[in-house]
């Protein structure tokens, strides 16, 4: 038999690697030691709720407790809903005072997760209430959603200008591009596209990183590339709970890290950590192991003039040691990030193969909100 098994609801028990969406997975041995009680009755509720009651009984038995987050698709159910919202809330309400009893903040997280990942399509014809009960219920168990990781609003729109010495040489763009789903994740797209060149010297490069929005790792990543008049393609499709990352046209599966990023999404990942002049910084969350450690030196603060104003700026120089592009050893890059909560990157200067570019921002804007279930493929 074996050590785990399936029962309805959605999160992960003592330690098991990997769940589906609208499921509870949790080990025997958690059910054996709860059973161990001398209890004629085990659950006190029925249907629904009996879900958060076990929950509620078996935690303080497991080893490790987790949730899953997973994106309603909407689009996909094939079928009239069978989840009735407004009747579990209800239901849930009554039967708080005995989950209460087992173990209040555990069950009732889960009564609201499962709530909100379950209903689909037909149970919109009881939203007004449920949603009104939600609320609710959220607010009296002082239970609050997870934050998102990824904090940048979709939209956000920086552009740049390229220069060559006194030459202007091309644009660059950062884009929060919207909300995709991969594999049942929301996913963040993100775009870092540069255009540019001079003389002989031409380069269109198109990265595309989509990075889960409330753990802020990769899920996949493109990177399009024209230059010197030869183009190439790279596809990248990481499994950060699984612990590996294909490459499209190749068969083989290779070990990724814990935490992966790529090259645009580290872009944006490095606005939201702290950095404290004078400190060197390594992370190793570059998804390609060997490519490890990114590190990260931060230099000074300066007062920098983009964008038509002034800024207090912080000047980093981030340098992957056994990679390549624009963050190379070779590339001696420095990137300017402004000096307070927002950390825009305001300015970026690498060594190309014919000279140093520096990008710096021109305009922050915003382009149309677009959130929806994206490019979702297994």
């Amino acid at each position: 038999m074996p050590s785990w098994c399936w029962t309805p609801r959605l999160l992960r028990v003592a330690g098991l690697r990997d769940t589906v969406s609208g499921f509870l997975a949790l080990r025997l041995i958690v059910l054996r030691q709860a059973l161990r009680r001398d209890t004629p009755q085990f659950l006190q509720t029925e249907g629904w709720c009996a879900s958060a009651e076990l929950v509620a009984r078996l935690a303080p038995h497991a080893r490790r407790l987790d949730t899953v987050p997973a994106a309603a698709r909407y689009d996909l159910v094939q079928r009239p809903s069978r989840v009735k919202p407004w009747r579990q809330l209800l239901e849930a309400w009554r039967a708080r005072s005995v989950i209460r009893a087992a173990r209040t903040a555990v069950a009732l997280l889960f009564i609201a997760v499962g709530l909100h990942a379950q209903s689909d399509t037909a149970s919109r014809t009881d939203s007004a209430p449920a949603d009104s009960a939600h609320a609710t219920l959220l607010h009296d168990m002082a239970i609050v959603p997870p934050p998102a990781a990824v904090p940048f609003p979709v939209g956000e729109r920086l552009v740049y200008g390229a220069r060559y010495g006194p030459f202007s040489v091309g644009t660059a763009t950062m884009e929060v591009a919207g909300i995709d789903t991969i594999r049942g994740v929301e996913a963040v797209h993100l775009v870092f596209l540069i255009d540019g060149g001079a003389l002989w010297y031409h380069i269109h490069q198109n990265l595309q990183s989509w990075v889960g929005r409330h753990d802020f790792r990769s899920r996949r990543f493109v990177n399009q590339t024209e230059e010197k008049g030869k183009s190439w393609e790279r596809r990248f499709d990481i499994y950060p709970d699984s612990g590996f990352y294909r490459e499209a046209g190749r068969d083989t599966a290779v070990a990724t890290v814990t935490d992966p990023l790529d090259d645009a999404a580290f872009l944006y990942w490095i606005r939201t950590v702290p950095l404290e002049v004078g400190k060197r910084y390594e992370y190793r969350r570059y998804f390609r192991p060997e490519r490890n450690p990114v590190i990260v030196e931060v230099l000074k603060r300066e007062r920098v003039g983009v964008a038509g104003k002034k800024w207090d700026a912080i000047v980093v120089r981030p340098r992957i040691p056994n990679g390549g592009g624009i963050f190379a050893e070779k590339a001696d890059a420095r990137m300017w990030l402004s000096d307070d909560s927002l950390r825009v990157m305001l300015a970026l200067q690498s060594k190309f193969s014919f000279g140093q570019v520096t990008l710096k921002l021109k305009e922050i804007g915003s382009s149309k909100e677009k959130v929806g279930s994206g490019p979702e493929h297994p």
